[in-house]
């Protein structure tokens, strides 16, 4: 690589390499890694962050906000006997697998009627439009 590279190219070549080797594993073709997160900027040190949050009762999930929606991504088990269910409300999103529920707290208030979810190769994908 040219010196004259930043990091924020370098972690972006890094992102990309990763999404090839990603598509070209064997076996399922939705393969995904949640939960981490690069971070690199101007002046600071490029860093990875493990993003998940979780406690020994809560399915393991990743919170992502944009400028429009929160994006909501949660694994489920892969022997589930019942299907999977989600509340969402104003400011809070409640996820209920297996008998278990996992309350998501929103940082503002999402517009209930736009928003979605859906259960996809072992994910819940949960889309929230903002207010």
């Amino acid at each position: 690589m040219p010196d004259n590279n930043s990091y924020d190219d370098i972690f972006k070549d890094l992102v990309k390499m990763m999404e090839n080797l990603i598509k070209e594993m064997p076996g399922n073709p939705s393969h995904r890694i949640i939960g981490y997160t690069i971070i690199s900027g101007p002046g600071d040190a490029p860093r990875v962050i493990r993003t998940m949050e979780k406690s020994p009762c809560e399915l393991p999930y990743e919170l992502v906000e944009s400028p429009t929606h929160f994006f909501i991504t949660a694994q489920l088990p892969p022997d589930l006997t019942t299907a999977p269910y989600v509340d969402i409300d104003k400011t809070r999103v409640t996820l209920h697998v297996e008998g278990r529920e996992t309350a998501i707290e929103l940082s503002g208030p999402i517009d209930v009627k736009h928003s979605t979810y859906q259960v996809h190769h072992g994910l819940l994908d949960i889309v929230c439009q903002k207010a």
